[in-house]
């Protein structure tokens, strides 16, 4: 792969040629021609473990993304992103998080039939996912069908079919990284070389006389040779008095059974495993506050698979599962509050992993503070202790300054 900062020189520069100014929202419009923003920053993120080695890293940042001017339903988009080492506190802290300093995160062609009918894209990007698919970006050709045509609103049909992906591709303060692009079929050896998602987002199933309707998003993911996965989020929003619009019930629920499809010859104990989210909550102009349920079945296979993933509503999201044992559930508490320019986002979780004999506890705080019009300052602290030592107690934070235009 070329080098990235070059590469995406020239790829911003091509975008760059027409006239350009800058739009109301501060980013850099090329008029009539398409569209350029991004950011610039630092950050800090620092670990301070029980029993292992305190670790720490800080590094600065950019982010820039391109996209050309739609030509016959054809539009050509890159994200380009890349760090600087500032400081570890430990010999390989930073390229254990940034195991490489670049990537093209996004680069794909798009088209789109005009009138809220079919969208389609082939290359890199976020493609519309559900619960169950991982990444910060997959690489692949997806297809997009509005069920009720022309219409704005309503269900909207989503396929994909991908070959690679990236775990990580982040230069914020939770110190995710970028992790390098990698293959579907490295998840084990007897992988396809295909991973198929498709979805129903926002199906209605009824029209309710408070104003929110009940929605239903079923999917199914499936790679031959790793797992199949069946499920569906559903979810209830109530407008509430006095104020209606402006104070809300919300509540979800997702679903998913995962069949195991890997070969007996790679994992011979591997069986089926149902996993489930419940959460509810209050949602106003200012707060929200709420809590629910995070289940996992009692089966052996790992959730957590190549381009599988699982949908823990806390943090740390590696907890639950802890390994490929399942059989754990978590109880948490979340919400937000909106303090003049700052929001702080403060979560609890405790749980118990029933496949090794222990319990857990996380706390999360959240937070984001706008200085100015681009300049932005967020972060968290977070603190996971477990009851008996199959994991380590630990404290994380992290902070990042950002600048975008």
């Amino acid at each position: 792969m070329p080098n990235l900062p070059t590469q995406f020189v020239v790829i911003a520069g091509l975008w760059c040629i027409p006239s350009l100014s800058v739009a109301d929202d501060g980013r850099f419009s090329i008029v009539d021609h398409g569209e350029f923003s991004g950011k610039v920053g630092a950050a800090v993120n620092t670990t301070l473990d029980q029993n292992r080695p305190d670790a720490g890293l800080a590094w600065g940042f950019f982010e820039a993304t391109a996209t050309t001017p739609r030509w016959h339903g054809l539009d050509v988009a890159a994200t380009g992103l890349g760090i600087v080492d500032l400081w570890s506190q430990q010999p390989g802290d930073f390229e254990q998080v940034f195991t490489v300093p670049t990537d093209l995160r996004e680069f794909y062609l798009g088209f789109d039939s005009g009138a809220n009918q079919l969208t389609a894209t082939l290359g890199r990007r976020a493609f519309p996912g559900n619960p169950v698919l991982d990444g910060d970006s997959q690489q692949g050709l997806g297809l997009s069908l509005p069920l009720n045509g022309s219409q704005k609103g309503g269900a909207t049909v989503h396929v994909a079919a991908l070959n690679r992906w990236i775990k990580y591709s982040e230069t914020g303060y939770q110190a995710r990284g970028i992790t390098g692009w990698q293959g579907v079929d490295k998840t084990n050896d007897g992988a396809a070389s295909v991973f198929f998602a498709a979805q129903v987002a926002d199906l209605e199933l009824a029209d309710l006389p408070v104003g929110r309707r009940l929605k239903v998003s079923p999917f199914v993911d499936w790679q031959q040779g790793v797992m199949a996965v069946v499920g569906s989020t559903l979810d209830l929003s109530l407008d509430l008095p006095p104020a209606r619009g402006k104070r809300r019930w919300d509540n979800e629920l997702i679903l998913a059974y995962h069949h195991n499809l890997v070969p007996s010859q790679v994992e011979p104990g591997y069986g089926d495993v149902w996993s489930a989210r419940l959460h509810t909550g209050l949602v106003g102009e200012q707060f929200s506050a709420g809590g629910g349920l995070y289940w996992l079945g009692n089966g052996r296979i790992d959730l957590t698979a190549g381009l599988f993933g699982t949908f823990d509503p806390l943090v740390e999201d590696d907890l639950y599962p802890l390994n490929d044992l399942n059989h754990a559930y978590l109880f948490y508490l979340n919400g937000s509050a909106k303090l003049g320019r700052l929001t702080l986002s403060p979560a609890i979780g405790i749980g118990r992993n029933q496949a090794v004999d222990a319990d857990s506890l996380e706390i999360d705080l959240l937070f984001d503070l706008p200085l100015s019009k681009h300049l932005s300052l967020s972060g968290y602290i977070v603190h996971v202790d477990f009851s008996v030592p199959v994991e380590y107690n630990y404290y994380k934070f992290g902070t990042a300054l950002s600048l975008s235009f």
